[in-house]
């Protein structure tokens, strides 16, 4: 076997390979004697097929390609090691040649790992970059940590405040022009004064609410909102 590098562009390696007549030769020999062993041929037994009868029946061509196939895993090894080539990918074969009485000749393609220079680190130049904190920032990440790492506790003597999670029990009161008003509950649930998420109506009505006050919030709904909530909610703390 003889190879030869045909072209490297950026990651892509060509390399040619030769098989010369008389090695090929053997390698088809070998072939035909593991297709003796496996095929079924009547009024033959196995491993004991003429090489003619199996070029009748199974073609010449496609026994020198099982005799290209066979060989293909070894030689490919050994390019790779010849070439020291670090394969990223399966390599493609092309066959140029495969003509009887003459060499076998095929083309392998590789993908391999791109080349990488890098520069001297004396040469590099990184631009740092300087963060602007301003007071507001800072006491707004304080502030946060704060709360994550708070606790909740009872509180008796005093009424809500913004930033106090209450606890609440609630009934629904869903009022529309033309139908009756409809009366859910009562469901319970806790809410965060503090959450911007929470409807202003809602947090208006619990703020300075005591512990057993009632509160009413009536949240207007969009005709075109995708569900169905209360425009009249009570609220009970």
């Amino acid at each position: 076997m003889k190879s030869e590098m045909l072209s490297q562009e950026k990651n892509m390696v060509s390399i040619k390979v030769t098989f010369d007549q008389e090695e090929f030769a053997a390698q088809v020999d070998k072939a035909c004697g593991e297709l003796a062993r496996k095929v079924s041929i009547p009024g033959f037994r196995k491993g004991h097929i003429p090489r003619k009868i199996l070029e009748m029946r199974l073609g010449k061509e496609a026994i020198r390609a099982e005799a290209l196939e066979k060989v293909l895993p070894e030689t490919i090894d050994q390019v790779v090691q010849d070439y020291e080539l670090d394969l990223i990918d399966e390599p493609r074969v092309e066959v140029d040649s495969m003509d009887e009485g003459a060499p076998v000749v095929v083309t392998l393609s590789f993908e391999v790992s791109p080349e990488v220079v890098l520069p001297a680190l004396s040469e590099i130049q990184v631009d740092r970059l300087v963060a602007a904190v301003s007071d507001e920032m800072v006491e707004k990440t304080v502030a946060d940590l704060r709360m994550q790492a708070s606790t909740l506790a009872a509180v008796e003597d005093r009424a809500a405040e913004a930033g106090d999670v209450v606890d609440i029990s609630y009934h629904t009161v869903i009022s529309g022009e033309d139908t009756q008003d409809e009366r859910h509950g009562p469901d319970t649930t806790s809410i965060d004064l503090g959450q911007t998420s929470v409807r202003e109506e809602i947090r208006a009505a619990l703020a300075g609410r005591k512990k057993g006050e009632e509160a009413v919030a009536e949240v207007l709904v969009a005709d075109d909102h995708s569900e169905s909530f209360s425009p009249a909610t009570r609220q009970k703390r």
